[in-house]
């Protein structure tokens, strides 16, 4: 376990954090409108404002390290902030998260149980419903922090250690991408939360059913006289009983026409006007084997590369 700061990418910095540990607060900035009557009409939300507070001690070794960082920070640049490295990821069994609508508007505190492909599954039932986008983090793990205009590094030196109080504010704005984002709604009262994405994508996954040539990094469109179709068939047991909510394809054109289709051929995914990484979701009848994800198809006027398959949920 390190106490851990990360900038311009790659640098870090390691510290050791005081006996008073790191505060937290969860703070709202608002604001209010008032009449000409001076009574309230409306309050306004904006971006969560959390402080985060800390002493640290570190050695001249450490203090050097934390120059060119300071250099780094003090021109606004964003940087990363760990209480715990090893505890980064919301994929993390046991990790302690914070749950946050895209409104700000609602959050909670989750423990992760266990993980499953896309999924997490969460100790507790949720007490709000989250939708697609909202974040997810490990408590103390803060992906995009900056340095408060008025803070100060000026560490002080007793005999080998420095000592310095800390102060980051997170910034909303960029800092949840990839794993820290819900890719589909989350209801109250379950336990089940989707968060990564898996791919299912090349020829170890699929094969091509009629059109559909695999270039090595991708499956290029065939002709079959009239549009341009990659068609496939799951390749492997990797779908056996598999049951993702949602499914995405990154391909080269839009207003394709994209479909999935179960082992009794039943559609269980269609969309005649789908666009790159658009987010669908899939609706399987029930969980036997004949409704296991089987056929894959997508279609355009022109000719089209896909080069990924996705699934969650």
């Amino acid at each position: 376990m390190a106490i851990r700061i990360t900038w311009d990418t790659s640098n870090t910095v390691d510290l050791k954090i005081g006996p008073a540990g790191l505060s937290r607060p969860f703070k709202r900035n608002g604001f209010q409108q008032r009449s000409a009557s001076g009574k309230v009409q409306t309050v306004g939300l904006e971006n969560f404002a959390e402080p985060i507070v800390f002493d640290a001690y570190f050695q001249e070794a450490v203090y050097r390290q934390l120059i060119p960082w300071m250099a780094w920070a003090e021109q606004g640049n964003t940087f990363s902030f760990a209480e715990d490295s090893d505890v980064v990821d919301p994929y993390t069994v046991g990790a302690v998260c914070l749950i946050r609508s895209t409104d700000k508007t609602k959050y909670e505190i989750i423990v992760v149980e266990s993980i499953s492909g896309g999924n997490i599954t969460a100790v507790d039932n949720l007490v709000y419903g989250y939708d697609a986008g909202s974040i997810i983090c490990p408590v103390n793990y803060f992906p995009s922090v900056r340095i408060p205009k008025d803070w100060i590094f000026n560490p002080n030196k007793q005999g080998d250690w420095y000592h310095q109080a800390f102060s980051f504010v997170e910034d909303l704005s960029n800092a949840y991408t990839g794993n820290y984002v819900l890719v589909g709604a989350a209801a109250a009262g379950q336990k089940v939360i989707s968060v990564s994405w898996m791919a299912y994508f090349d020829n170890t996954r699929w094969t091509p059913s009629i059109y559909g040539t695999w270039t090595g990094s991708g499956w290029l469109s065939g002709w079959n006289g009239a549009i341009w179709v990659v068609s496939l068939v799951v390749s492997g047991t990797w779908a056996d009983g598999y049951r993702p909510g949602f499914a995405r394809v990154t391909v080269d054109t839009g207003s394709n026409l994209f479909s999935l289709s179960d082992t009794g051929t039943d559609p269980i995914l269609y969309n005649d006007s789908y666009e790159s990484l658009g987010i669908e979701a899939i609706t399987f009848e029930s969980g036997g084997s004949a409704d296991d994800l089987k056929y894959f198809s997508i279609s355009s006027d022109s000719q089209l590369t896909v080069t990924n398959i996705e699934f969650s949920g």
